[in-house]
């Protein structure tokens, strides 16, 4: 695993084995049809025709009671290892952990993940981990500049101040992530 810099943040290549690959696709797959449609979080409204699906695992265990599949949770504790994530950096309450299906033609707007009044004394930061990428697209875009991240890297994004997007796909092959939120106190946030 190789950390390096992309644009103004990082990324670990090769985060997940191939192996882990497989499972996590095969996982988020199989849960596609509990999958929300995601809309464009009132950025463009025609945004919404495009075929993007995701859950978070606050949603799962509420609606469904349904756990992760454990993988999901060890690659969590291997990030939390990696990036020294402890108190007080908390998990995100609101969304949790989430699961995006990114189908042909569609991407992510470029949007900012805000907290809740609440939570105003934390920003959102986001650790993604890129389980399939589509033959051409689906990189992610961070404050305005296309990041060079693969298949199996996990890229760090801090949400709540940065903008963020992705490239459009090109091809039936789908883009497929796990994003990992954490609650941040904004003292110890830096862009």
């Amino acid at each position: 695993m190789i950390k390096r810099q992309v644009g103004k943040t990082y990324c670990y290549d090769e985060f997940i084995t191939e192996e882990e690959q497989k499972i996590l696709r095969h996982w988020i797959l199989s849960i596609q049809d509990k999958m929300g449609h995601a809309v464009s979080n009132g950025y463009k409204p025609e945004y919404d025709i495009l075929v993007r699906r995701s859950i978070g695992t606050v949603r799962m265990k509420s609606d469904y009671n349904m756990e992760p599949h454990p993988l999901v949770m060890e690659v969590k504790k291997r990030l939390m290892d990696i990036e020294n994530i402890k108190y007080p950096i908390i998990d995100d309450q609101d969304v949790g952990d989430w699961f995006g299906i990114t189908d042909e033609d569609a991407f992510v707007e470029p949007h900012t993940d805000p907290t809740r009044k609440e939570l105003s004394d934390y920003h959102v930061r986001r650790y993604n981990v890129i389980v399939s990428m589509p033959h051409e697209g689906g990189q992610p875009i961070y404050d305005g500049e296309v990041l060079d991240v693969q298949e199996r890297g996990m890229w760090m994004c801090n949400a709540s101040t940065t903008l963020h997007a992705s490239v459009p796909n090109v091809g039936p092959k789908m883009r497929i992530n796990i994003s990992y939120g954490f609650l941040v106190p904004t003292e110890l946030y830096a862009n």
